[in-house]
């Protein structure tokens, strides 16, 4: 799926592929203009009618880059770090260029007959044959030009190297020297001449670009980009995601595109950085750790004889959430100290929800149409949940599925802990929990709806 999402924003589905529309609309991604290209004039006309509407009246006018440089780009580029020695880079620029033609005479008669045979209508009310224009194709030219070396000076200003026998195709790049690590960047950037005010053709464009960044050498020179702790320590957001995301390392940052690269194992650095215009990522399954008991069952929940029984089903779950609060405050404790302060925080915040599910469960307990309407909401989640699977195994295999559906449900841990966690907010209007907003962050897939539910 993932490729053929590729292919079809991006393309090519061949490296020398012909098509029978123009590039520029076939493909909606990857598309690098002449550099200085502005909108055409008529294209300006209907984005400035398009613009025209009722929040002029309101007041509010949002100021964002030229229409010009959003809809017409001229390069990407990717940044990252390296060691000072570092002084010589090889970068390797790849892209494809699109030649329109004529199609042959014999080509052409193919084409106008099949046209005939889908569409015999080809009078006016005149009754005279309507007029074509000559049939056209697109070609493609894969453009793999050597690699390049470019040499690094730092805080020399921007440096500029014309690829060989590309028509203006350039490989720019920039180097600053900041706190022993030279911060580089290296873009690919479409110098060839265009034409005022109206669109370029489509042999001055360059499609599908691509760069790489490798070492001059066989070491691995590019160095992790880790947020300061300064600028972390400003927000609470980025605080929390460099202890979360410790273990995930950032090469690089791509400029009108996304950057990967190939990290070197064991070595903390990677060993390429390149582009990527539309990029990917396999996010891991979520699987939720077994709990002791019967308390994720919706079934035992909803039949609970006493509050008593229902406590007694739900006390696994709170302990078992107490006991990982004290193994992450244990791991805490091996932490480097810029994050010896926010791992307290997240603990502190674990310990209110663990106190907020007790309050939950001690609800259930003393407040009997809690109770009840707890053990009904089970039996209802129950029931659905039931039922749709049942209604989906008939879809796939109706002879093999049972006349009436196999009643069985069981919350995953995180669902029935939101559920406890909001229990004490939605019944007591006076709860200080009425100040919170929950949300679930969760993968897609994972059962948030139910617990919201």
């Amino acid at each position: 799926m993932l490729e053929a999402l590729r292919l079809e924003l991006l393309g090519p589905e061949a490296a020398d592929e012909v098509l029978r529309e123009s590039p520029l609309n076939r493909y909606t991604v990857g598309m690098l203009a002449p550099f200085g290209t502005e909108m055409p004039d008529e294209e300006r006309d209907e984005a400035h009618a398009e613009g025209a509407g009722d929040d002029d009246e309101a007041g509010s006018v949002e100021l964002g880059p030229p229409m010009s440089q959003a809809i017409t780009p001229s390069s990407i580029g990717v940044s990252f770090l390296v060691p000072p020695e570092v002084r010589r880079l090889t970068v390797l620029a790849t892209w494809g260029d699109y030649r329109v033609e004529t199609l042959p005479q014999e080509e052409e008669e193919a084409a106008s007959n099949e046209q005939a045979v889908s569409d015999p209508w080809e009078e006016t009310q005149d009754k005279k044959p309507v007029r074509r224009r000559p049939r056209s194709r697109w070609s493609r030219t894969s453009r793999e030009p050597d690699d390049m070396i470019i040499t690094l000076r730092p805080d020399a200003g921007l440096q500029r190297d014309e690829i060989p026998n590309s028509d203006g195709v350039r490989v720019e790049h920039l180097c600053r020297a900041m706190e022993g690590r030279l911060a580089v960047s290296v873009f690919l950037v479409n110098r060839r001449s265009g034409t005022q005010g109206t669109r370029p053709p489509v042999d001055r464009w360059v499609f599908q670009p691509e760069i790489c960044v490798r070492s001059s050498s066989s070491e691995a020179v590019f160095m992790p980009r880790d947020l300061e702790p300064a600028l972390a320590h400003s927000d609470r957001d980025r605080e929390s995601n460099r202890l979360l995301f410790r273990g995930r390392r950032e090469f690089a940052v791509g400029h009108g595109c996304a950057a990967e690269w190939i990290e070197r194992e064991g070595s903390g650095r990677a060993e390429e950085v390149r582009t990527t215009l539309i990029s990917s990522y396999e996010l891991p399954r979520v699987d939720a750790s077994g709990v002791g008991g019967q308390g994720l069952e919706m079934d035992a929940l909803a039949n609970a004889r006493s509050s008593g029984q229902l406590k007694e089903l739900m006390t696994p779950l709170l302990a078992a959430y107490e006991k990982w609060i004290g193994e992450r405050a244990e791991a805490a404790t091996k932490l480097s100290a810029d994050l010896q302060e926010v791992a307290r925080s997240h603990l502190d915040e674990c310990k209110a929800a663990l106190k907020r599910m007790t309050s939950g469960v001690d609800l259930l307990v003393s407040d009997q149409d809690a109770f009840h309407a707890f053990r009904f909401a089970n039996k209802a989640m129950l029931l659905q949940r039931s039922h749709t699977r049942w209604a989906q195994d008939r879809r796939r295999d109706p002879a093999s599925v049972s006349p009436v559906p196999h009643i069985e449900g069981r919350w995953r841990p995180f669902q029935l802990a939101f559920i406890l966690l909001n229990l004490q907010g939605l019944i007591d209007i006076g709860s200080d929990d009425r100040r919170i907003g929950d949300l679930l962050w969760f993968p897609t897939g994972g059962g948030k709806t139910e617990a919201y539910l």
